[in-house]
């Protein structure tokens, strides 16, 4: 069946594919007004997920809070030469400045603990937490914590927010992977 939709996709060239992963949790219901947050560390899928997270903003039921991480002692306003993440993540601030409902925020983790802790703070006021399936190799989250992951298919973080240590949470998870 993963064959099937694959090949279908890749024939009629549709850029995102949606696939519910086993779980308790519902999925969105009709009615749009959620709280979504988005964990950026850039890499294609990261630059995915920051892409679509600008066509779910612009409903006006939706509410968003962007967290950018930064690679300790990186600032961006420092840098004269910019990456295609950073290129990306100035134009989804540009193109959603007009909007009150989104708020940016970006975090220079000192260490991976410091960046579990961030992931860990999200809380009950979610909805949906969308992040990209694979992070870019500067985050070291792969290298750090890739052998706990039991769903490859979710990545690192994906399989961190499907765990049972965010089972009291009902937010849920949709994981983006960029087709190449």
């Amino acid at each position: 069946m993963h064959q099937d939709i694959c090949g279908l996709a890749l024939e009629k060239g549709v850029p995102f594919i949606v696939v519910q992963f086993p779980s308790s949790r519902p999925l969105l219901c009709e009615l749009f007004l959620y709280s979504v947050k988005v964990f950026f560390w850039g890499g294609n899928d990261g630059r995915e997920a920051l892409t679509y997270a600008v066509r779910m903003v612009r409903h006006p039921g939706v509410r968003m809070l962007v967290t950018r991480f930064l690679m300790h002692g990186e600032e961006v306003a420092e840098r004269k030469d910019l990456s295609w993440d950073d290129v990306i993540f100035k134009e989804f601030v540009r193109e959603t400045a007009g909007y009150e409902r989104v708020t940016v925020e970006q975090v220079a983790a000192q260490d991976i603990n410091d960046t579990v802790e961030v992931i860990k703070s999200i809380g009950s006021e979610c909805d949906l937490v969308m992040v990209g399936r694979v992070q870019c190799a500067e985050s070291m989250l792969e290298e750090t914590l890739g052998k706990w992951v039991e769903t490859l298919e979710l990545g690192v973080v994906g399989d961190m927010l499907a765990s049972s240590d965010f089972a009291n949470f009902s937010f849920s998870v949709p994981v983006v992977h960029q087709h190449t």
